[in-house]
């Protein structure tokens, strides 16, 4: 779903994107997709100037593909 949400993307605001692209972040983790996990942290991070990584609040796995992300 949230691949063809992008696919729509001229439908989307900026701040919509960047959701779906955290979300996105989150099922490709789960799947244990890292490369496509990395690349939804770099757009949602792109996208959503106020994006934290909370250590509190991520699981480890999230924060490793978006580390990763910014090297």
């Amino acid at each position: 779903r949230g691949n063809r949400f992008l696919s729509a993307t001229g439908q989307l605001t900026t701040e919509q994107l960047a959701a779906v692209h955290r979300q996105l972040l989150e099922a490709y983790a789960a799947l244990d997709a890292p490369g496509l996990a990395r690349a939804s942290c770099t757009e949602w991070m792109k996208l959503d100037p106020n994006a934290r990584l909370d250590p509190v609040r991520m699981s480890p796995k999230l924060l490793e593909a978006c580390a990763e992300g910014a090297r």
